[in-house]
């Protein structure tokens, strides 16, 4: 069982030992679809490679930089002079994205940068970023781990503080607080469990949570929200139960019947619609 904080590529961190949270909040769903998610080899959709090429260049610009460059304009991908570029670029161990992607996210680094909270957090404070943490929970003896986009140490009368940053369809706070708990986002739980990875690498120091939220819509505006603790300290309870729960599910085995699916049940209409029925009996 290994409790560390390391700097290394997301391949890395994906042969690292342990539970992420996206793997263990399929448990909230049922086991059975926990474990088949961990047997998945998928492969990252366009949305997710996009995504994860606005963090490269926002928090390792000049890693994003040497590593990526904009296709030829007005060149199909599946064109010959496509796939020349592109075996140009591979050769000089680059590579090669549609051009107004390319465009899209310089304007996004644009716009955290003139997001002066934004940029306090991303560039005039000393951090490391995409920092991979591995622990262990010490009430279910799991080996668990994460990775943070931004982690800033504590300084002196400063806690540490997780940075997240979030590519969105919408940055509004009414939009970003329903994801905070809506499946399959449930951001607070994920920032709650990042704040148990900082917590245990610290040895008890308690993270600020800030997440950057950013439109991919033109403008690319940009907001910075704060994560209360003690919303974070409720989801903590929800973690807690599934990590137990998974636990159990590993001491029964595969064959356990009783923690495999969902729970048999009755069914109820939301509470919305029982109210709006003018139900009482609720």
């Amino acid at each position: 069982m290994t409790h560390r904080m390391v700097c290394n590529s997301f391949e890395d961190y994906r042969e690292m030992e342990g539970l992420n949270w996206s793997t263990i909040k399929w448990a909230s769903k049922c086991i059975q679809s926990m474990r088949a998610v961990q047997k998945q080899v998928s492969q990252p959709s366009p949305d997710m490679v996009f995504g994860q090429d606005v963090h490269s260049a926002v928090l390792e610009p000049n890693d994003f930089q040497t590593r990526v460059s904009p296709g030829p304009n007005g060149v199909r991908r599946n064109s010959k002079a496509w796939k020349d570029a592109e075996a140009q670029a591979q050769s000089n161990g680059r590579r090669i994205i549609k051009p107004d992607d390319y465009i899209n996210i310089m304007d996004i680094v644009s716009s955290v940068s003139s997001n002066k909270d934004a940029k306090h957090l991303v560039y005039d404070t000393e951090g490391l970023a995409e920092a991979s943490f591995q622990w262990v929970d010490p009430k279910t003896g799991l080996q668990l781990k994460a990775r943070v986009d931004r982690y800033i140490p504590p300084m002196v009368g400063i806690p540490p503080i997780i940075v997240d940053l979030k590519t969105t369809q919408d940055a509004s706070p009414r939009f970003m607080g329903d994801r905070l708990v809506r499946w399959p986002y449930m951001m607070l739980h994920q920032m709650a469990f990042y704040r148990r990875a900082i917590r245990d690498f610290t040895g008890g120091d308690v993270p600020a949570v800030r997440i950057i939220a950013i439109e991919k819509s033109p403008g690319h505006p940009t907001a910075v929200f704060t994560v209360s603790q003690e919303d974070m300290d409720q989801a903590d309870r929800d973690i807690d139960a599934l990590l137990y729960t998974i636990q159990q599910a590993e001491l029964l085995g595969d064959d356990s019947a009783t923690t495999d699916q969902y729970e048999s049940g009755t069914l109820r209409p939301p509470q919305w619609w029982l109210e709006k029925q003018g139900a009482t009996d609720v």
